[in-house]
């Protein structure tokens, strides 16, 4: 079973900001997401439950990091199709900052 779900978010300049994100596996073990972010869109902020995932990427693109603690850095990255990461769990927003669509696939370990 997929879940599609769809976020609109206003941004501070009343600019709709619509981003997707379709369940692709929960079960005991793992939370699996694809996150679809057309550019100028953000995931608003959120808490990430589990302390391990990974990030699988689909189509890359220029996103910015910004840590909901304040004492941790805004960053830019450039991310490349193809690549991979693996992440702690942290409390942020994503946004594309980029000319293209962004497409993540977010493995959680329970």
């Amino acid at each position: 079973m997929i879940i599609i779900l769809s976020f609109l978010l206003l941004s501070a300049n009343g600019v709709e900001s619509v981003w997707q994100q379709e369940v692709l596996m929960d079960n005991e073990r793992v939370l699996m997401v694809r996150n679809t972010f057309p550019p100028g869109t953000e995931s608003g902020p959120h808490q990430h439950a589990y302390p391990v995932r990974t990030v699988y990427v689909v189509a890359g693109g220029e996103l910015l990091l910004q840590p909901l603690n304040s004492e941790q850095p805004e960053r830019t990255i450039i991310i490349e199709t193809g690549s991979a990461l693996m992440l702690p769990a942290q409390a942020h927003n994503i946004k594309n900052v980029g000319q293209s669509t962004v497409v993540l696939i977010e493995t959680e370990l329970k």
